[in-house]
């Protein structure tokens, strides 16, 4: 059966709810882009500083250039993407996340590639990491240099040295003991 358009209650059609839901939405579209205009244009949310954390072996400045963030720009107007894939271009950082710190700041954070071998590089010797990535190839006279703080230590406190002049006792024999 065929429905009706009037309302069998009262004899009188229906209303159509479609005409009065554009005007509340049109309202409502209207405030909000009233809304993002004002938060482009007020000065409070132009970046007055950027800031790196989570570095150790990259410079502050060396992160925030290769960023490319504009102080003086409005925190919205600043493309975090494309300064993320700029900071990660850096040899030794392995990820980033640039975040904005309202109202006015802009975080970077950095994870570092971690060294974990040296390979032999033109006539020195090249810094690698876990992931396969040269962190550090050396210059023309430039060699590096491996030194005993990095090797690993014993259980007993000792480095782990092939010295054998330390392994032996003070002169005497175990056999007279």
């Amino acid at each position: 059966m065929r429905e009706n358009s009037d309302n069998r209650k009262t004899g009188r059609p229906r209303r159509r709810t479609g005409v009065s839901l554009k005007i509340p939405v049109l309202i409502i579209v209207l405030i909000l882009a009233i809304m993002t205009t004002v938060a482009l244009m007020l000065p409070a949310f132009n970046v007055v500083e950027v800031y790196c954390e989570g570095n150790s072996e990259v410079k502050t400045e060396d992160i925030i250039t290769a960023a490319r963030l504009e102080v003086g720009k409005n925190i919205f107007l600043e493309n975090l993407g494309k300064a993320r894939r700029n900071v990660e271009s850096i040899n030794n950082i392995k990820s980033a996340e640039i975040r904005r710190v309202f109202p006015n700041k802009i975080c970077i954070s950095v994870s570092e590639r971690v060294p974990f071998a040296y390979v032999p590089s033109g006539g020195g010797l090249a810094l690698i990491s876990e992931d396969e990535t040269v962190i550090k190839v050396p210059d023309g006279g430039e060699t590096a240099v491996i030194t005993q703080a990095k090797t690993p230590k014993l259980d007993n406190g000792q480095q782990s040295t092939d010295n054998t002049d330390s392994n032996k006792s003070d002169g005497k024999s175990a056999d007279n003991g």
